[in-house]
């Protein structure tokens, strides 16, 4: 029997476990994901969920301004968490191309196929970006040495994180070296079968269906998004640079592919109605102007202004600890911990401040009889106590 989905979180939690429990299920995903590649990975399973068959996603005024696209009446949107909202939790809504219709202000969208003709370069771009390949002759079997590669070279961060959410997986009972090897083989396997489904190769043909098996080890949500999460980062780079190889290829002979495909993004509503969501995901849409968007709602929250060090370290976990952010993110547990790191560092803050003053003779007579000397000393002792917060609680 299908569940109703109204809780975005739990509609989240459910997809990752209905794309983990097998090989078969993980590929189907990496298939789907792998057309939206330079989304976050929270998008990308939130997008399966919703429109597995989506080609080219963005929000309204995105297709508006940047393709002079306007979005069809009664179009169905795409719910996925606003990562770049500050205040409290909230859902943005992206369009699929196929819900779009042209303007008299319409720009071909750069939507790319790569053809026979362009391999040979594209091999030779994957050689100069990403190292010595394994085989220069064959665009699949240097797409799988160019992963490796990649992957070898970014690897390290991301295991040290998948190391921090073992808890509760199947992973959980492996020693450090195991379980590197597993997520070293699945992360470059996964990779590879996203940039193969992307190329239109049959990566079935090269990928094993041992390796992906491993996915059910990845049991949690934690784990998984440490899987997930750099698979999205490394394919976005291999990825990325057939993309311009590619593009550079078709401006070259004076085209645009945008055309080529008109007829096969922009469908009709009976084309794509089909199959738009996950026989699992059961969801209701409301009217939202003249398009629906789905039911989904997020647990109520107070409205938070960050201050600098909730700021810093919402900058920091984007950046630096992706895997943490999407955790954090996706179960909306993100502004609870900015806002704690927040008050912890203002307390932090508030003790140092009056230690240090007292260890530095930072005095009100200071002030009075020599007052350069004294902003001088509280200056030191601001940068002395940033310096501290945000080594303890900022970057760590």
């Amino acid at each position: 029997m299908a569940i109703r989905y109204e809780d975005a979180t739990k509609l989240y939690q459910q997809t990752l476990k209905e794309i983990s429990k097998d090989e078969m299920s993980w590929s189907t995903f990496l298939k789907s994901a792998c057309r939206n590649y330079r989304l976050p990975f929270a998008d990308m399973v939130m997008i399966y969920a919703q429109r597995p068959d989506a080609t080219a996603v963005l929000e309204i005024e995105d297709w508006n301004k940047r393709y002079g696209l306007w979005i069809k009446p009664k179009s169905k949107g795409i719910a996925v968490f606003d990562s770049s909202y500050n205040n409290y939790a909230r859902l943005k809504y992206y369009f699929d191309i196929s819900d779009t219709r042209q303007t008299r202000f319409y720009r071909p969208v750069p939507i790319w196929e790569l053809k026979e003709d362009y391999e040979e370069e594209v091999i030779n771009t994957l050689k100069d970006n990403f190292g010595p390949l394994d085989n220069e002759n064959d665009l699949a079997q240097a797409v799988l040495s160019a992963s490796g590669n990649v992957v070898e070279d970014n690897i390290s961060d991301y295991l040290k994180e998948l190391q921090y959410c073992k808890t509760d997986s199947f992973l959980e009972d492996l020693d450090e070296q195991n379980t590197e090897i597993i997520y070293k083989s699945l992360l470059t396997a996964s990779v590879a079968y996203m940039t193969l489904s992307r190329c239109d190769i049959n990566a079935d043909d090269y990928i094993s269906n041992d390796i992906l098996r491993q996915i059910a080890q990845f049991n949690t949500r934690e784990t998984l998004n440490a899987l997930g999460v750099p698979t999205k980062d490394i394919s976005q780079m291999v990825i990325g640079e057939i993309r311009k190889t590619v593009l550079s290829l078709i401006r070259d002979e004076n085209r645009t592919i945008a055309d080529n495909k008109k007829n096969s993004y922009n469908k009709t509503e009976k084309d794509i109605n089909d199959e738009r969501s996950l026989k699992i995901m059961k969801l209701d849409y409301i009217p939202m102007g003249e398009y629906q968007i789905p039911n989904l709602t997020l647990k109520n929250e107070n409205e938070v202004q960050l201050g600098k060090y909730g700021l810093m370290r919402r900058n920091y976990l984007q950046q630096h600890r992706p895997i943490l952010f999407t955790n954090l993110l996706t179960s909306q547990t993100l502004n609870q911990h900015l806002l704690e790191i927040e008050e912890t560092a203002n307390q932090r803050k508030e003790l140092l401040m009056k230690q240090l003053m007292e260890q530095m003779e930072v005095t009100e007579e200071l002030k009075e009889s020599n007052q350069m000397e004294w902003i001088q000393r509280m200056n030191n002792i601001e940068e002395t106590i940033h310096e501290m917060i945000t080594k303890e609680l900022i970057y760590s």
